[in-house]
């Protein structure tokens, strides 16, 4: 199996440009600093995971559908709902995400392709908790962002309650809306003590 690690090289320094690449969309909260793409992509793969396994889909092929689905930003870089009022993103998306592949192995880019295109399509579960775990990942920052005092991010929660596909995930953001972002750390206080 023949593989081209000049290309892998180049192919891993683009992905870098995720982690600078701000989540465009919380700009219009008012959020100065917002998180990066590549902080999206990661904390969403691990939504993915537990979302399919949930809802009885591949975990692994969903995650990694996840990975792989803002690879394309890097090019392009993020658009939000407002922008895709005016500009078709997704085609652009879409045609950054098949070249970028042009540099991959052989034996991979069809692989990331069929996957790109499947979570596209939303028609297997796979689809539907990818998606829902990209949904569902920026309801989680949307709920840090309002506690850390930015009110505007409510819209994002509001929005994507409405669009939720998967019963596991509906579920997540009923439990997400009841915590607090620092929930997580009472235990280990508690233990401490």
């Amino acid at each position: 199996m023949h593989m081209n690690f000049s290309d892998i090289a180049d192919y891993i320094f683009e992905l870098g440009q995720l982690k600078r690449i701000p989540h465009i969309g919380w700009l219009h909260a008012g959020i100065k600093d917002p998180e990066r793409v590549g902080e999206h992509v990661f904390r969403a793969s691990q939504i993915a995971y537990m979302l399919a396994d949930a809802e009885g889909a591949d975990p692994m092929k969903t995650t990694l559908m996840t990975l792989i689905h803002d690879n394309g930003e890097a090019r392009i870089g993020d658009h939000d709902l407002i922008t895709r009022k005016y500009v078709d993103t997704q085609q652009a998306e879409q045609q950054a995400f098949h070249d970028q592949s042009k540099r991959l192995p052989e034996h991979i880019a069809p692989i990331w392709k069929d996957l790109f295109d499947e979570r596209e399509a939303k028609e297997t579960k796979e689809a539907r908790c990818s998606l829902d775990a990209d949904m569902l990942e920026q309801a989680f920052q949307a709920k840090e962002y309002i506690e850390q005092g930015y009110q505007h991010a409510q819209r994002w929660i509001d929005n994507i309650e409405a669009v939720l596909m998967t019963e596991s995930a509906q579920k997540l953001l009923a439990e997400m809306k009841t915590k607090s972002f620092m929930d997580w750390s009472k235990a280990i206080r508690k233990d401490q003590k």
